[in-house]
């Protein structure tokens, strides 16, 4: 009977329900039905979603959204869905401005790839993204750095004392950079942020430095890798350029601690940085160790910094066992 009156009244009732009941009456008259729910992390904020259960004669976006509570309503953050956002864009390769890499790439990333660069802290995971999002500015191109882990004066102060003219680039819009606070943002959030500002800015290139920062947005981390496959499923085909760092825990080597989560599998590109010693020193040392989209170089090389940027050695033939940080000398050494 109440839902022929409301009918008949040409009305749009909304009715509210801390909980239904599977077998409710409420479920049957309404034509659609919204779940509100909250989550309540053991740090930061409590996160809410939603997710509309029904809605007759539509279609809708399923699953659970992200969204917040403001002055005038709510914000909501729907689900990334990828296949709604395709774009025609040119499969090239990306320079990163620097030869050698470039070789060890065999001519360098492609369009609408992802690429993680992987290491303990200190390697120059960071240096290495910015020497990219600087020579695509060098091009004409927009890049966003997501930065989750230091603060944007850091990365700055960094990139200047590698001879990078960051500044310029921000200061005219083609290199802009966010500072993240992960217990302040839900991972829909983030991912709607990315979204807007790749759609709004035309971006060709994003970094997200770190991933071990992106996962703290998650109340779950069982879900990093759903999350990032939906945001770098976007990416991909907005012809995105999409760089990730993970830091390792550990020191020497890459292979003694391996991380509490695995993204490699999402990766088209993974470049490794580790720390070996020679001769009661510690360098650091580059090598590639997949890419999806061709060849590339599989030996291992030697990475220095100094005021001139980054710089990559021959080819360390000399040496045995640098992965694991303790290398041996080899007295055949070919070259």
């Amino acid at each position: 009977m109440l839902k022929t009156f409301l009918e008949s009244r040409d009305c749009t009732a909304i009715f509210i329900d801390t909980a239904l009941e599977p077998g409710s009456p409420l479920r049957t008259i309404a034509h659609g039905e919204i779940e509100l729910s909250r989550i309540e992390p053991l740090y930061g904020p409590e996160r809410r979603r939603l997710r509309v259960d029904k809605l007759r004669g539509h279609s809708f976006v399923s699953g659970f959204h992200d969204y917040t509570i403001i002055r005038g309503g709510l914000k909501v953050f729907p689900r990334l869905v990828s296949s709604e956002h395709r774009r025609q864009f040119t499969v090239e390769s990306i320079s990163s401005g620097n030869n050698e890499i470039d070789h060890l790439l065999h001519g360098g990333l492609q369009r609408g790839t992802v690429t993680l660069v992987h290491g303990v802290t200190g390697t120059g995971k960071t240096s290495l993204v910015t020497q990219y999002a600087v020579t695509a500015a060098q091009r004409n191109e927009c890049s966003h750095i997501f930065c989750f882990d230091e603060r944007i004066s850091t990365l700055v102060e960094r990139a200047k004392g590698l001879g990078m003219d960051i500044e310029t680039y921000i200061a005219d819009g083609r290199i802009t950079i966010s500072q993240i606070d992960p217990a302040e943002l839900t991972a829909g959030e983030f991912s709607n942020m990315v979204y807007e500002t790749v759609i709004h800015n035309k971006l060709s290139m994003v970094i997200i430095d770190s991933v071990n920062g992106y996962a703290y947005a998650l109340p779950d981390e069982r879900f990093l890798t759903v999350h990032l496959h939906e945001l770098t499923s976007f990416l991909n085909m907005q012809g995105v350029v999409t760089l990730f760092t993970l830091s390792r825990q550990g020191g020497l080597g890459f292979t003694n601690t391996p991380s509490s989560f695995d993204i490699s599998y999402i990766s088209d590109t993974v470049i490794n940085l580790t720390f070996f010693e020679h001769r009661a020193q510690i360098h650091k040392s580059l090598m590639v160790l997949k890419q999806r989209s061709g060849y590339h170089e599989s030996t291992i090389r030697e990475l220095t910094m100094d005021s001139r940027g980054l710089h990559v050695g021959p080819v360390l033939y000399e040496f045995e066992g640098i992965a694991t940080g303790i290398p041996r000398y080899v007295s055949d050494a070919k070259g």
